[in-house]
């Protein structure tokens, strides 16, 4: 469940400099979507491959009708990441805005 609460000093290696990060924050964990299906479909049978691929298309679509892109910074090095390949829900978004969390992604961001 999130949001999840991180204490640097105890929740990180030892050998981790924690000075950078607050004395305890919370974050919530980002996710990613994929979508495969076994592409020896494709030769066995073409109608089905072209309805897999209409679907796959109509799902990009809906996932880009509820979610907006995000620019985000890391909360370490300050990298700034912005493009259409990390979106957030809206509801999600005002979540994390309020309550000042940050997203993990293998690293710590903030949301802009």
């Amino acid at each position: 469940m999130y949001p999840n609460r991180l204490c640097p000093s105890t929740d990180f290696n030892p050998y981790i400099d924690t000075t950078a990060y607050l004395e305890e924050f919370f974050y919530v964990q980002a996710s990613s979507l994929g979508i495969r299906w076994n592409i020896s479909d494709q030769k066995n049978d073409p109608h089905l491959c072209a309805l897999m691929d209409q679907q796959i298309k109509q799902i990009w679509k809906l996932l880009n009708i509820v979610t907006k892109p995000v620019k985000c910074h890391e909360l370490i090095t300050g990298a700034t990441r912005s493009s259409s390949n990390y979106r957030i829900g809206k509801q999600m978004y005002e979540l994390v805005k309020k309550n000042h969390w940050y997203i993990q992604q293998r690293q710590f961001y903030v949301i802009e």
